[in-house]
């Protein structure tokens, strides 16, 4: 069967290969009546004069037409960087190659500008130009290929490069000027080849179908798209977090095929994607088991070994810990998602993690109970109580709302049979007999403000306060078990990450009760019950003080270290960090440091400045864990980001 090609307005394009019956359903697209519009392809006409600018007879006139579009494809296939090319000129755009060019010419040099080179050198400065430099290339000619003035735009600065130019710092600028402009046409040329593969629709209808079992993901990048066997096209906008969201756990399995899987796995991860960039998703969780993987000995103990290697380099894999005191009952197949949900008991069902989730969850703003509660603490627990049982029945309604739902309103988890036993429904059955094996948690966040609200000072700081914030989340936690009697249903204590609650939550309460000191005086609540990221404190220590939480909180939780910066030649240090963290009783945890990649030069180092220190560039994608999963720090909201810089190093 032929490629189907599907847009909806000249954006998006993709192909479906089907086989079987289903390539008769999807004909039917043939029939579509179509039509181009005038904005068909309006999106590209600011990309092409962006690469082209003045040289550009029709970014801002005329109507782009497929044709143009190939011209400006075998136009583009000319200009761009070949590899050799490429190396030559990241080079040509780096302070370290120049200082040792003018380190190879200076025993040549016979007259005073030697004794002035010299003492450039000593302090690490270029000269202005240089005579006894070579010339790698004609520079000027190569203005022209990519579309770029001789001034390279920046006459204020002064300076006109031409072919037998020798000025080390010229040179680095026009280095850099052809490197961000190589990049911006290959980006244009991999939008203008996607765009030609589109066929235009125009939607004239839309008709309600019956049921369909079927749906295909033809997801493209940006977007969740979907085709069902009937050739509609449906279109699923997730804003701020297209990326499927997927966790992997691995580590326990000893069969020889399932060990190569996870080797190679972890290798792939440990190489990064096309270019060295680091992974995002999926998460990957290595479950640590003694007799399985911990010890010298032990089957997996070798896959151990290469987690902790990759997870020194990457950030990933984190480590859960099967033989914790809540996780050793289940034995080695308690599975966490990559942000901390951890789903496993089941009142109504068997106890496993696969064909479950979590349906529903409630955050409490914990340190608002505690301001209202003025430093009381009876007062501060009656409030909490209420606050709870609010919580549990507000979960409960929704559980109500939601049970009645029909399979057919969920056609993938429920008409795919994803979900456990929702095998034997049909279509207008409700779902009630399947989420019934799903958890409802109720969250908190804000432990250590809330200690400092009520006593003065937090858990990282006095051994009193620790205590009560052990009493304070275990009285949570019997509030969740009571819910589990009262309603038969599957409640749990979340160790809530609130990428977004905790700038809103401490925005409303600065608002009401003013700026209290270690409370609400920064711009985000503390993630769940962890010790302020500001907090100088031993990585040892936060462990220990963290570690305690974990049992409670069993619809999920996290704990990590801070390291400034990838540890890839002190595994042994990570090592001693995941033992500590299983001998604290914890669950669940991770390393932290700073993963920066230039996405123009390739350079994957801890980059402080704002631009790449080996070819200039400012695209650098910054990598920093935001709770329990990866994101890149553009992607990062107000309050995160404000945390982000408060972050200190543990080790």
């Amino acid at each position: 069967m032929k490629d189907i090609k599907i847009a909806v307005g000249g954006y998006y394009a993709t192909a479906l290969n089907l086989s079987g019956g289903k390539s008769e359903q999807l004909a039917d697209l043939y029939r579509v009546t179509t039509e181009q519009t005038r904005y068909d392809y309006e999106f590209l006409r600011p990309l092409i004069a962006d690469v082209y600018g003045v040289h550009c007879r029709n970014a801002w006139q005329y109507r782009i037409r497929p044709l143009y579009l190939e011209e400006l494809i075998a136009d583009l296939e000319a200009r761009f960087l070949n590899d050799k090319e490429k190396e030559l000129i990241v080079k040509l755009a780096t302070k370290d190659f120049w200082l040792n060019e003018i380190a190879k010419v200076l025993p040549q040099i016979k007259t005073s500008e030697r004794h002035h080179l010299k003492r450039l050198l000593e302090k690490r400065e270029l000269p202005e130009k240089c005579k006894y430099l070579p010339v790698y290339l004609p520079y000027k000619d190569w203005l022209k290929r990519f579309l770029l003035p001789e001034d390279l735009g920046r006459r204020s600065s002064g300076g006109r490069i031409h072919n037998e130019c020798r000025s080390p710092v010229l040179v680095m600028r026009w280095a850099a000027s052809i490197l961000q402009k190589d990049e911006a046409i290959c980006k244009l040329l991999i939008k203008l080849k996607r765009a030609l593969q589109v066929y235009p629709i125009k939607v004239e209808s839309v008709e309600e179908l019956p049921f369909e079992a079927y749906v295909y993901d033809i997801s493209v990048e940006g977007n969740e798209n979907f085709l069902t066997t009937q050739g509609i096209f449906v279109h699923n906008s997730r804003a701020g977090a297209q990326v499927p969201f997927s966790s992997l756990n691995i580590g326990t399995e000893t069969s020889e095929p399932a060990r190569r899987v996870v080797r190679n796995l972890l290798l792939a991860y440990e190489a990064g994607l096309g270019k060295g960039e680091n992974p995002i998703f999926p998460n990957i969780i290595f479950r640590v088991k003694k007799g399985i993987n911990l010890d010298p000995g032990d089957p997996n103990y070798d896959l151990f070994q290469l987690a902790i290697r990759v997870a020194s380099k990457r950030l990933n894999p984190t480590f859960s810990f099967m033989d914790s005191s809540f996780n050793s009952q289940y034995g080695s197949q308690v599975s966490y998602m990559g942000c901390r949900t951890r789903v496993i008991a089941n009142r109504r069902g068997p106890e496993v993690t696969d064909c479950r989730g979590n349906l529903s969850f409630t955050t409490i703003n914990l340190p608002r109970v505690a301001i209202k509660a003025e430093r009381n603490l009876d007062d501060f627990y009656r409030r909490l109580s209420g606050v709870m049982d609010l919580a549990t029945r507000q979960l409960y309604h929704r559980y109500t709302v939601q049970a009645k739902l029909k399979v057919k309103d969920m056609p993938f988890i429920m008409g795919q049979k994803l979900y456990l036993d929702s095998d034997g429904l049909k279509p207008d059955d409700p779902i009630e007999e399947a989420i019934k094996h799903g958890t409802l948690s109720v969250g908190f966040i804000g432990l250590a403000e809330t200690l400092t609200a009520l006593t003065g000072r937090n858990h990282g700081e006095d051994e009193e306060s620790q205590a009560l914030g052990q009493e304070i989340v275990a009285f949570m936690r019997s509030i969740i078990d009571e819910a589990c009697e009262r309603y038969n249903l599957n409640y749990t204590l979340l160790a809530t990450p609130a990428e977004g609650l905790s700038g809103r939550f401490v925005q409303l309460d600065c608002k009401e009760f003013g700026l209290i000191p270690g409370v609400t005086t920064k711009e985000y609540y503390t993630n769940s019950f962890h010790i302020p990221v500001d907090q100088p404190i031993s990585a040892y220590d936060k462990i220990k003080l963290e570690g305690p939480y974990h049992k409670y909180c069993n619809a999920g939780h996290i704990s990590y270290v801070e390291m400034a910066s990838p540890p890839v030649h002190n595994p042994e240090a990570v090592e001693a960090i995941i033992r500590h963290m299983r001998e604290c009783d914890m669950g669940y945890g991770g390393i932290n440091f700073p993963v920066d990649f230039c996405t123009n030069c390739n350079l994957l180092s801890v980059i402080n400045e704002d631009t790449c220190p080996r070819c200039g560039s400012s695209d650098i994608s910054r990598v920093r864990r935001i709770t329990g999963y990866l994101s890149t720090t553009d992607r990062f909201n107000d309050s995160k980001l404000s945390e982000l810089r408060d972050r200190v190093t543990h080790m």
